[in-house]
C-alpha cells in the first residue's frame, strides 16, 4: 500500500510502523536513525529490510521477502546491481539501528558480491531465490550476519554438509536422565 517510490515521508513511515512500534517510538526513529541528512525522507527499502531483520520471521522466510523486495524486474531472479542494493541496503540499514555493527569495506563488500554469483547455477549474471539461499547457508560470514538477527525460536539455514546441533541441549546421556 506503500507508494512506488524509494523514500517515505512522515506519514508513509508512521502508516508503516502504526501496528507495531509506539508512536513516541516512530518519531525518534523517523528522525534520529533513519533520516541521517534531516531531509525529511527515509530510505523505504532500509526501513523494510530493518522491519524484517527484527522479525520473528525464520531466517528463510526473511531471504525470501527481501528478495521479492529487490526483484524490481518481476522475472524471480535478482540481477548483480539489484543483488548489490540489497546487501548496501542491509548493511546499512543494520549500521543506522545498531551503532555497534562495523560496516565491512568497500573491498570485502565487492568479494561478497562476487561470492554470491559463485552460487548462480544457470545463469551467470543472475541469481534466483533458491540459489540466494544456498549463497547465505553456504557462506559463513552472511549465515552468521542473518543468524545473530534471529529471535530464540527462529529457524535457521543450515549448510548442506551439516546437521542441526544444539548447544544447549547436548546430545548425550546426561541429557535424557
Amino acid at each position: 500500500e506503500l507508494s512506488d517510490v524509494f523514500a517515505l515521508r512522515w506519514n508513509e513511515f508512521e502508516f508503516l510502523c502504526s501496528n507495531q512500534v509506539p508512536f513516541y517510538t516512530q518519531r525518534e526513529l523517523f528522525n534520529e536513525v533513519f533520516d541521517t541528512d534531516g531531509n525529511k525522507l527515509v530510505d523505504k527499502l532500509e526501513v523494510l529490510c530493518v522491519i524484517c531483520l527484527h522479525s520473528a520471521l525464520s531466517t528463510l522466510d526473511k531471504l525470501e521477502f527481501m528478495f521479492e523486495l529487490f526483484n524490481f524486474n518481476g522475472k524471480g531472479y535478482l540481477t548483480r546491481s539489484e543483488i548489490s542494493l540489497l546487501m548496501r541496503t542491509v548493511v546499512g540499514g543494520v549500521f543506522k539501528t545498531d551503532r555497534n555493527f562495523v560496516p565491512p569495506s568497500k573491498p570485502i563488500m565487492d568479494n561478497i558480491l562476487e561470492t554470491s554469483f559463485h552460487f548462480a547455477k544457470f545463469n551467470p549474471e543472475v541469481i534466483r531465490k533458491p540459489e540466494l539461499v544456498a549463497f547465505v547457508a553456504e557462506t559463513e560470514v552472511v549465515r552468521s550476519f542473518m543468524d545473530a538477527w534471529r529471535g530464540v525460536s527462529s529457524q535457521v539455514l543450515l549448510r548442506s554438509d551439516e546437521n542441526w546441533l544444539d548447544d544447549s541441549f547436548l546430545a548425550n546421556i546426561t541429557s535424557i536422565t
